[in-house]
């Protein structure tokens, strides 16, 4: 038989890594198992020089040549249809010609895609198509028309989310592109899929750090990008004619701020003092001061003194002046003797501990303007901690104190938003106990209390930066806290552990990959929502808050600072779990209003889950406003009533659940009547806190009013039915639209204008929207 004169199409071998096979040859015919006379599967290096492999791991012809010997990994065959296979291939021409045209590179691997396009789509038998490197090791088979579905779906998806991004002339950032070039070339859906991946973001400094998916920066950049790609539709923003006027409209720097986060790790902490006495660590505040900080301190982060029932959520080994009388004796006796050097004993590294108790004491007391700026935040307090501690990499003279005294300095770098330098401080305090061996339960029972609040604080700041703890819980073996007299009530720590047990859970099972044969993607939100609901069902009387916080006056329910604090992390755990399924229904609203489509929230697979969601963002603002309100007696004058500020995790737990209540009011048709009053709470609180001068504060209260004015335009336009849309002014006024009207959406069905048609590829975006339920979210960011 006449052999095609048309040649087969082969890679180059030097170019192809160790995973990469050559294809089947077509004309290869089928043998019996028990005639073969050779392996059913050759290695990868046997396989491209067409040579008999012995079958062996390693087979003999690898040993003899001393090469590394791989086997392709298990693969299943997905076949679609030709007609389905050549309209992605167009799109995908279509994509790449595009990106030429804008001078954006093409992805990884792009440049053979024309060949392999030729190839897949050949009637001729013979033309093979070489794999993709990326690809190597998955189906042998010879047929042209076999590929995975999957892979051409997520293909498709992510190059056309990027091609529509330049195709309207928007920014099209490094993380978009990076997820385009991941999955340009993604493998077969038999192979463990990729978990959602977190994000470079870069501070004002323009320093960039990784944050992971479960970050709340990671998650506010996501709601960027989305409302900058609904942006040229539903804002109707002239970009040339808004540069030559200088025109600026509410909530643009929102959207101009895409791939940015808010932090201090970039600059300087101001630490070295102009005069030594300031540096000196026997300099301590007078008595009436350290009674009065030590008291705020307790009340703050530990059992307020003994008023709380619960016993605090946190413990820190601190007792009373005596302490500090005796380590300050100390400690001048030793400077004495070694002509002013310190040379801390045991005694001096007690009195760091109180260093770092009044540093921390000093920021619960900003509450005039301009006291949060830097130079009022305790840091000589810091410096004569660390000064005290001396070299951290000398661990001749570590104790079981040093391992709180870190753990307060990351506590006090936290309220400081320095997250970065306290998941530093927090991983060497845990790395000081696992010398000591506390985490086996080497140490008295204060001591093991310490771990587990540095395991507390580990573990909240892997969470919240979407990064690795400092130990795995299998390390662990030291005995949970346990009653002893002297101390105090080991309820509320003890629920902390059980509650930042769960946070780890949802960072390593709700954040990471799981392989196709594994439960339903749907599982994993909803078990971690019955493991959550579990620890509050169990949570002794002392601990209990009414979960609907509206049905009594907030005073009459609550009076312990620690148990508020304990619910609110509770209620920012559920806020974790669903808010990407509450991302992707907001999306999928939007979608359904410009496809005209006849769907709704309500319909969502979700929905029981996303009000869940919006229930604890509405619990943690009650919960905020209490302790925003919380007032005690100054001991030095009890006619003067003090408001006690809000820490940094509280304001954090507000800011995000404003963000999931102005998301509620895209999603929802109906709207509670207090949740504008509960937004307005978060916004003027944030805007108390940036009158003290706290940077991080005022850009949330930024963020919050200028996506607070992004949805509204985007509400209105979906519910409301104007018979004209206009423009939004600066200040939300109204000002001449120039012609163009935006008809509105369908709150309820019936004769509404459908609206305007869309460009081509942000309507295929909005399909993507549209057909994205709960279960492929899930798969991507639970997979």
């Amino acid at each position: 038989m006449p052999r095609s004169s048309k040649k087969v199409v082969k890679p180059n071998k030097s170019s192809l890594p160790a995973t990469a096979r050559l294809p089947v040859n077509p004309r290869r015919k089928k043998v019996a198992p028990d005639q073969r006379k050779r392996v059913a599967t050759a290695c990868n290096s046997c396989n491209l020089k067409r040579i008999k492999c012995s079958g062996e791991s390693p087979c003999s012809q690898c040993i003899g040549f001393k090469r590394s010997c791989l086997y392709p990994g298990p693969s299943e065959k997905v076949s679609i249809a030709r007609g389905k296979l050549k309209a992605l291939v167009d799109l995908n021409r279509s994509l790449e010609a595009l990106l030429r045209q804008n001078q954006i590179p093409l992805p990884p691997g792009a440049a053979e895609s024309n060949n392999i396009n030729e190839s897949l789509l050949s009637p001729d038998p013979e033309v093979a198509a070489p794999q993709s490197p990326v690809s190597a090791g998955g189906s042998q088979s010879g047929a042209g028309t076999s590929t995975s579905t999957a892979e051409c779906e997520s293909q498709r998806d992510d190059v056309s989310a990027l091609g529509f991004q330049v195709g309207l002339g928007l920014s099209v950032t490094d993380g978009t592109r990076a997820h385009a070039d991941s999955t340009a070339g993604s493998t077969s859906s038999t192979r463990p899929r990729q978990r959602q991946v977190g994000k470079m973001l870069a501070d004002k400094d323009g320093t960039s750090r990784y944050l992971g998916p479960t970050s709340g920066a990671t998650y506010l950049d996501g709601i960027k990008e989305f409302m900058k790609m609904v942006e040229p539709v539903v804002f109707h923003i002239d970009n040339q004619r808004g540069a030559a006027s200088g025109y600026d409209y509410a909530g643009n720097s929102f959207l101009e701020s895409v791939g940015q986060y808010q932090t201090f790790d970039s600059r300087p902490l101001l630490l070295h003092s102009h005069s030594a006495a300031d540096a000196d660590p026997r300099k301590v505040p007078s008595p009436t001061d350290m009674s009065r900080m030590l008291r705020d301190l307790r009340d703050f982060i530990q059992d307020g003194s003994g008023a709380y029932p619960c016993g605090g959520i946190f413990f820190w080994p601190l007792r009373d002046l005596e302490d500090v009388n005796t380590a300050l004796h100390s400690l001048s006796l030793s400077m004495k003797g070694q002509a002013g050097r310190v040379t801390p004993g045991q005694n001096e590294r007690d009195l760091a501990l109180y260093h770092a108790a009044f540093a921390f004491a000093s920021l619960l007391r900003t509450d005039d303007v301009n006291s949060g700026t830097d130079g009022h935040l305790g840091e000589s307090y810091f410096a004569r901690a660390r000064a005290l501690l001396g070299n951290p990499l000398e661990i001749a003279s570590y104790t079981s104190t040093d391992v709180s005294v870190y753990a307060l300095m990351a506590l006090y770098l936290i309220e400081n938003n320095r997250r970065d330098t306290a998941y530093l401080a927090v991983s060497h305090a845990m790395h000081v106990s696992m010398s000591l061996g506390i985490h086996e339960g080497w140490s008295d029972e204060a001591g093991r209390r310490s771990f587990w609040t540095v395991y507390i604080l580990d573990r909240w700041l892997s969470c919240l930066m979407g990064r690795p703890p400092a130990i795995q819980d299998d390390a662990i073996v030291v005995p949970e806290p346990q009653e002893v007299p002297g101390l105090p009530s080991p309820a509320g720590l003890q629920a902390h552990i059980d509650l930042v047990k769960i946070s780890n859970y949802i960072v390593y099972n709700g954040y990471r990959p799981r392989n196709a044969d594994q439960e339903g993607t749907d599982a994993v939100p909803q078990n971690t929502l019955e493991i959550l609901e579990n620890w509050e069902t169990r949570l002794p009387s002392l601990l209990k808050i009414p979960l609907d916080v509206y049905s009594l006056p907030i005073t009459d329910t609550i009076t312990d600072r620690a148990c508020c604090s304990l619910h609110m992390s509770y209620n920012q755990l559920t806020i974790l779990t669903v808010r990407p399924a509450f991302l992707t229904a907001v999306k999928k609203v939007v979608a359904a209003y410009w496809l005209a489509k006849d769907w709704t929230i309500t319909e969502h697979s979700m929905l029981k889950p996303i009000r869940k969601c919006s229930d604890a963002a509405r619990r943690n603002l009650r919960l905020g406003s209490w302790l925003r309100t919380r007032r005690t007696n100054d001991d030095d004058d009890d006619d003067v009533m003090h408001t006690y500020k809000l820490m940094l995790p509280d304001l954090h737990h507000i800011f995000n659940a404003a963000i999931i209540l102005l998301l509620h009011q895209i999603a929802f048709l109906n709207l509670r009547t207090h949740d504008n009053v509960d937004i307005a709470f978060a916004i003027d609180t944030f805007a108390s806190e940036a009158a003290t001068g706290n940077d991080y504060a005022k850009d949330c209260a930024k963020v919050l009013r200028d996506l607070q004015a992004l949805v509204r335009v985007l509400r209105d336009l979906i519910f409301n039915r104007p018979e004209e849309r206009v423009l939004l002014s600066p200040v939300l006024g109204l000002v001449d639209a120039g012609g163009d009207q935006i008809m509105g959406a369908v709150a309820s069905k019936g004769d509404t204008p459908a609206p305007p048609s869309l460009p081509a590829e942000l309507a295929q975006q909005f399909n993507v929207w549209f057909n994205d339920n709960a279960m492929q979210l899930y798969d991507r960011y639970y997979p």
